[in-house]
């Protein structure tokens, strides 16, 4: 299990701080997709998750998810289908490959499966 020292931590912080505006730009998309989807009909949509998904701590996690546009985004995916959830959190991570979003991701992905939206392999079930 790996865990996150202060520098780590440190870093990660300073990484939010400068990304502030990336992430505004990554909610306001995610929240305008219901919009865009009744006119384009096409919605990011994936079967299964395909990234790697390794081990975090909870205090990665407490760490990560505390920052309020993230919560944005994340309560941004609710009434989605769980392959739609999946192709906007792959967006979403594609677009700021950092440590801190991975956490924020996995974090979710897990829940999803704890939740039984996933299969132990991370395909969709429900």
């Amino acid at each position: 299990m790996t865990y996150l020292n202060e520098e780590q931590l440190d870093w990660l912080e300073k990484q939010v701080d400068g990304k502030a505006a990336t992430l505004r730009r990554l909610v306001q998309r995610a929240m305008n997709r219901e919009k865009r989807r009744s006119v384009t009909g096409k919605e990011p949509s994936l079967a299964y998750w395909p990234f790697e998904v390794n081990p975090i701590s909870p205090a990665e996690i407490a760490y990560a998810v505390r920052d309020p546009l993230w919560q944005q985004f994340r309560v941004s995916l609710k009434g989605w289908p769980t392959n739609i959830k999946l192709g906007m959190l792959a967006d979403y991570y594609k677009k700021d490959l950092t440590a801190l979003n991975y956490v924020r991701v996995t974090n979710y992905i897990n829940a999803l499966r704890r939740g039984g939206f996933l299969d132990p392999n991370y395909c969709v079930a429900k």
